[in-house]
């Protein structure tokens, strides 16, 4: 298993809007950055791609290590 400290520029898969949230193979890797570890294969993660900022603010996303990779 691949660890990713705080802080750690990631690629992540998330749904781009008008995406189906359901069809996760379907998602494509964006740009985030590790937020907090919150277990042994768990990441919170900010996904910070110009698509999906709102207001300022990006979405933040849990995922294991199936669903992040280094960037």
């Amino acid at each position: 298993m691949t660890a990713y400290p705080e802080d750690t520029p990631v690629l992540v898969r998330f749904p781009l809007p008008g995406q189906s949230s359901t069809d996760q193979d379907s998602w494509p890797w964006l740009r985030g950055t590790i937020t907090a570890v919150c277990g042994e294969d768990e990441w919170q993660v900010i996904v910070t791609d110009p698509r999906l900022e709102r207001n300022g603010m990006y979405p933040l996303a849990y995922r294991d290590a199936s669903e992040i990779r280094p960037r």
